[in-house]
């Protein structure tokens, strides 16, 4: 077990490697993880009380899970194997996860296990995030980060003041969820109403949530995100979606809810009308689930596009008219005014057409008797 020290606000970065193993024969209780492949078990010390609050980042789906406080490094080194719930939990299927755990006090160690879920060979970037109050103790850090640390003395003073964090760039894009994850209890999950904030964007001092051009997420606002995996994972669906529509009403009027496209199957819109996200990983459920789900996209799908083909829709070209028919048909087009469709004919145009076409027809005749008699006197040498 190594130590880890995200004391001042720098990124770190440390090699997450790819490994099939998991711990197995144990007692630990491992929370929100079912699984927990890859592992990364490190130790954090903790020098001055407050809340202690980091973000970890990487190419692909990472989860961790958190125990503790235990009085010292060999007290949490003797609970390996019989480890208690964990004080924060996350299954979450993103790349970006934040460790929270409130009210840390001095002289205390926490155990910190990263379980590479996507078994990927990746980095793993790990910064102190907002509304980090604690400090850490890094004397025992050793080298396990892939950059090399601060030069400064990593040894904080008695009663220090917890550094300040680097402000944010302004104005942020923030995006705070409505998330319940981190419980293993359903029943506590109503709740838990834990807002987390996270910058929309790439470059120095900025936090990647993953958001493309799809989301359209607007400078300076907040925006809401509700997690129904929980339930999904408890066979507890619509008392998740109850729940969800309870987050909606208590929020609306004061909060922009989040509207991306649906050609990102990590999302899943299914109320047009009250823009509601229920953010599903799909590969992560049972297949039963997997296929309501995709039904529901999938009429969603159909709804937008016939809200997109109306929006977008060109006024139809009026079709030309068809060919004549007849003689009659023919006078009767040429006749009317008013165009084709318009077929108001008056009852002197209809006398009229109608006497044209018996002209026309005796013309037809009257010409194919001539020329019959033409070639009668052909064949017989008269011509």
């Amino acid at each position: 077990m190594n130590p880890f020290c995200p004391n001042d606000g720098t990124s770190y970065n440390f090699y997450l490697a790819k490994d099939g193993t998991a711990t197995t024969g144990t007692s630990d209780n491992f929370g929100c993880l079912s699984t927990h492949k890859g592992e990364q078990w490190l130790y954090i010390k903790v020098a001055t009380p407050g809340d202690m609050k980091f973000l970890t980042t990487s190419v692909v789906d990472h989860d961790y899970a958190v125990w503790g406080p235990f009085p010292s490094k060999s007290s949490a080194l003797a609970s390996c194997g019989n480890l208690p719930t964990p004080v924060d939990c996350s299954f979450h299927p993103q790349s970006a996860e934040e460790v929270t755990v409130p009210s840390v006090q001095s002289g205390s160690v926490y155990i910190l296990l990263i379980a590479n879920y996507a078994q990927q060979d990746q980095a793993l970037t790990t910064v102190v995030a907002p509304g980090n109050t604690a400090g850490y103790d890094c004397q025992d850090v050793i080298d396990i980060l892939e950059t090399t640390p601060p030069t400064t003395s990593p040894t904080p003073s008695p009663t220090p003041s917890p550094t300040p964090y680097p402000p944010l760039p302004s104005p942020p894009r923030n995006v705070s969820r409505c998330e319940c994850w981190n419980k293993p209890d359903l029943l506590a999950c109503p709740l838990v109403r834990r807002a987390l904030e996270f910058e929309c964007g790439g470059g120095e001092g900025t936090y990647n949530y993953e958001c493309t051009e799809d989301e359209k997420v607007s400078e300076g606002r907040s925006y809401l995100i509700y997690n129904l995996l929980p339930w999904i994972y408890k066979g507890a669906f619509l008392l998740g979606l109850r729940f969800v529509l309870g987050c909606v009403k208590a929020d609306l009027g004061t909060t922009n809810l989040l509207c991306v496209g649906l050609n990102n199957s990590t999302w899943i819109l299914i109320f047009v009308n009250l823009c509601l996200l229920l953010l599903l990983y799909l590969s992560r459920c049972f297949w039963p689930v997997w296929v309501v789900l995709f039904v529901i996209w999938l009429h969603v799908d159909v709804v937008m596009c016939i809200i997109n083909r109306a929006l977008n829709a060109k006024p139809v070209a009026k079709r030309a008219p068809d060919p004549p028919r007849s003689n009659l048909e023919l006078f009767a087009y040429t006749n009317n005014k008013k165009g084709w469709k318009e077929k108001a004919y008056s009852t002197f145009e209809l006398k009229k057409a109608k006497k044209d076409a018996k002209v026309m027809k005796k013309i037809e005749k009257k010409n194919s008797r001539h020329v019959k008699n033409v070639k009668a006197n052909f064949r017989g040498g008269a011509i």
